[in-house]
């Protein structure tokens, strides 16, 4: 019986140093206080930092520290103030592939103390080809004691084209007319620009030829900002017939008179005649397909 009760009070001085913790497949297990946790050491591993046990409930029960946010500090939260600059895009003048960029330098918090800076590539404002580029803004800082930690701005844009391809509008002048009634919808750049008042308007009357109308845009939202020309041109068709046009598809022209095309008449000075009817006699002179033309004198 004493013996029994020997054995039993070393039991319960035993259990007292020993506790409960989680290891990585979340099972449990018992522990001397001493002895590392599994779980403590495997997080620290991973975040490369040093893990402090604080004198603290939760550590005494062996539950792990949460390991930290990646690319921020855990005790810093240095960081780019808004993340990251939204993507945006610059244009080039037409006719160029390159364009100037430049845009402010992303701004970083909780950064205390602040080593160096590198910014890939260098030199803004500098000029980018046509495409998606990426600037990259690293920080390198410390908190107190420990090693450097470095922290990434990234500044994604395009570099894109402002083109104004020219509009191109052909319309004919209806037969009896000497100009067409032409309208048009207004060019505008790729880019965002602004027009000038004085640009002329989209309608107008046009004589036969090819003619052209300039609109003048100031792209705003570029460095530094440039003037666009956008063209329309015009092309107005029609045969004239003396001075007034005529569709050769539907009409025919008799020195200088118009008339309705009939299949197998023809001309004959300004008249227009059936041979299987009248024949063509001097000076224009129709006569019947029985009769003889008069003798000239």
């Amino acid at each position: 019986m004493f013996q029994q009760l020997i054995l039993l009070a070393l039991l319960a001085h035993n259990s007292s140093a020993f506790r409960l913790s989680h290891n990585k497949d979340d099972h449990h297990r018992w522990r001397r206080i001493d002895e590392p946790s599994v779980a403590t050491n495997e997080a620290s591993e991973a975040s490369g930092t040093d893990v402090i046990e604080h004198d603290h409930p939760r550590w005494q029960r062996g539950i792990p520290a949460i390991p930290p946010i990646t690319g921020v500090h855990e005790e810093s939260g240095c960081s780019c103030e808004k993340g990251y600059i939204f993507p945006f895009t610059v244009y080039a003048k037409p006719g160029e592939q390159t364009a100037l960029v430049n845009f402010p330098e992303p701004a970083i918090q909780n950064c205390p103390d602040l080593v160096r800076k590198e910014v890939n590539p260098k030199g803004l404002p500098a000029r980018f080809g046509l495409g998606k580029h990426v600037v990259t803004y690293s920080f390198w800082y410390k908190v107190n004691d420990q090693p450097e930690d470095k922290t990434n701005c990234f500044v994604s844009f395009t570099v894109a084209p402002c083109e104004c391809p020219t509009r191109v509008v052909s319309v004919k002048v209806h037969p009896g007319k000497t100009e067409a009634d032409v309208s048009w919808l207004k060019p505008e750049p790729s880019c965002p620009a602004i027009p000038r008042a004085s640009n002329p308007s989209t309608k107008g009357w046009f004589s036969v030829g090819k003619h052209t109308r300039t609109y003048i845009y100031k792209a705003n939202n570029v460095f530094p900002p440039f003037d666009i020309e956008c063209q329309v041109k015009i092309i107005v068709t029609g045969k004239f017939c003396g001075k007034t046009t005529y569709d050769p598809a539907t009409h025919v022209c008799c020195c200088g008179v118009v008339h309705e095309k009939n299949s197998g008449y023809e001309c004959c000075g300004e008249n227009y005649y059936n041979p299987r009817e009248q024949i063509c006699c001097a000076d224009s002179i129709l006569q019947s397909i029985d009769e003889q033309c008069p003798k000239m004198a």
